[in-house]
């Protein structure tokens, strides 16, 4: 067979090595020359199109193509190569013989003569039909699990070990305003910036390690509060080893502060709109701590009071009537202290009054004896004036290491004085 480009000859044992390996690659071997006419084609080319040397030696890939509609690609790739004189690739799908559609990947290079002038092109095509069939499965199942994720209203994200994202849902940009390319490929450290990557950092090593974390991570920014609960489940390969994590990102806001609304609810009086018995511990407990922070010298005063003979107030004009002096009594209280004072309903006529910040036990008392004066005032409750006296017990906390146990006992038996003194006074413990 003559041609362009030198093949092996001879019967020499090195060109019968040479024609074996030619004739027996898994590959298509196509050589032409420079008018793009085939020179040599080994079997596994005859083998795919179904024609023998006849019907294609010398004749023209651009005039006589067995590949149909990627002809074009294919010429253009051997041009290329030609004129640059450098390897060029190009993939491309036909239908063989067999009537199957097949993809090759082929690879172009030049063949030089002795003088070193181009006389023409090799060809090597490797089918890669059952890789391109594994790729095109693969990226419709990632569009089936896109199109999922992308209807999720939680942030899904998949992170490599570099702490690199590889893959991101639509809610993941709208959360951040970013676009998709502009978070893959970027760290976590580069997308949430330094203190907040701070935040979730031990979380993220935890996963890496191959552990599930879940963490709630919240936010207040102005008058904005935002929480969100994350949960990062790593994955794995074959070996065991952790190869990254997903991260699924959950808005709780709505629902935390729906516990915060149901939780104060829980610390409210109904029937006074004050903080009621849980309430009170709460702040008791505040007041407390913020107490044992300030400077010497300063006092906390808790005032226990109540109603003077209220269940003779209830027997005479109904629980109604007696519900309505609890509200008013609640509120001309409120009226006479600092908006800074915290006033809490214990239950039935059980009141009392945080002071925090005193210079001097004598502000207590002032403001004891400014509550009796008010309350000596006659409501009047639906048409019917009703006249009342109140008792108040007063003891100091000085930061000290006293209980809130210990502090509530005092000023309940500074109330027990006031009763047995003849009620409608005041008394204050030492301070």
């Amino acid at each position: 067979m003559t041609a362009s480009i030198p093949l092996p000859s001879g019967r020499d044992p090195h060109s019968q090595l040479l024609w074996g390996m030619l004739e027996q690659s898994p590959d298509i071997i196509v050589c032409y020359d420079l008018d793009l006419r085939r020179t040599y084609a080994n079997a596994m080319y005859e083998r795919h199109t179904g024609q023998v040397a006849e019907q294609y030696l010398g004749r023209s890939i651009v005039e006589h193509s067995i590949v149909g509609s990627a002809t074009g690609d294919l010429v253009a790739c051997l041009r290329r190569a030609l004129k640059t004189g450098l390897a060029q690739t190009v993939d491309f799908e036909w239908q063989n013989a067999d009537g199957q559609l097949v993809c090759h990947a082929l690879h172009a290079a030049v063949v030089h003569d002795a003088a070193g002038h181009v006389v023409g092109l090799v060809t090597v095509a490797r089918d890669i039909t059952e890789r391109k069939r594994i790729e095109r499965a693969l990226q419709e199942s990632e569009a089936r699990i896109r199109t999922v994720a992308d209807a999720l209203p939680l942030r899904v994200a998949y992170i490599d070990t570099d702490e690199r994202y590889r893959f991101n849902n639509l809610a993941y940009e709208r959360g951040f305003g970013l676009s998709r390319h502009q978070i893959l490929g970027h760290t976590v450290r580069e997308l949430l910036g330094d203190a907040a990557y701070r935040s979730v950092e031990p979380h993220i090593r935890a996963v890496l390690r191959g552990e599930s974390v879940t963490f709630q991570s919240e936010m207040t920014t102005g008058d904005t509060y935002v929480c969100y609960e994350a949960h990062y489940i790593p994955q794995f390969a074959e070996n065991g080893e952790t190869v990254g994590f997903h991260a699924v990102i959950t808005d709780i806001t709505r629902q935390k502060l729906e516990e915060r609304r149901l939780v104060n609810l829980a610390r409210i009086d109904v029937l006074t709109g004050l903080a009621n018995r849980s309430g009170f511990e709460l702040r008791l407990a505040e007041a407390i701590s913020r107490s044992r922070g300030r400077s010497a010298g300063e006092l906390t005063a808790l005032m226990y009071l109540d109603i003077d003979h209220f269940k003779q107030i209830n027997d005479k004009f109904g629980h109604h009537t007696g519900d309505a002096l609890l509200r008013a009594f609640a509120g001309r209280l409120s009226q006479t202290l600092r908006s800074s004072d915290t006033v809490t309903r214990l239950g039935g006529d059980e009141f009392t009054v945080l002071m925090e910040g005193l210079s001097k036990p004598e502000v207590a008392a002032s403001v004891s004896a400014k509550i009796i004066l008010a309350m000596s005032i006659p409501f009047v409750i639906e048409q019917q004036t009703i006249k009342v006296t109140t008792s108040i017990g007063v003891a100091f906390h000085r930061g000290d290491a006293t209980s809130a146990e210990a502090f509530v006992k005092q000023a309940d038996e500074m109330l027990y004085q006031a009763k047995r003194a003849g009620r409608n006074n005041y008394q204050v413990a030492p301070a």
